[in-house]
């Protein structure tokens, strides 16, 4: 049977067990992340954060970013983000 999440995972190279951690990430027009189920936050600098989640990090890189939402276990960035990266 076809599982959405199997396919994307085939497709980015990534393990799938990082997709049953429950963490959703949504760009909102290069200007707005948000993610969900992080665990940490590893570095913050205005041009680049970095955030742990259950198996692997997430690297934002960009301009004028900054933290603008946070709590336990959600946080939103914005600014002019120029690239996403998930290992």
């Amino acid at each position: 049977m076809f599982s959405f999440l199997e396919e994307i995972a085939k497709l980015s190279g990534l393990p799938f067990d990082i997709f049953n951690e429950n963490f959703k990430v949504i760009n909102f027009g290069n200007k707005v992340i948000y993610i969900e189920q992080f665990k940490n936050i590893i570095s913050f600098e205005n041009f680049e954060i970095v955030i742990k989640l259950s198996h692997g990090v997430i690297k934002i890189t960009g301009e004028n970013l900054k933290i603008k939402n946070m709590n336990l276990n959600t946080i939103v960035i914005n600014g002019n983000i120029k690239t996403m990266e998930i290992s």
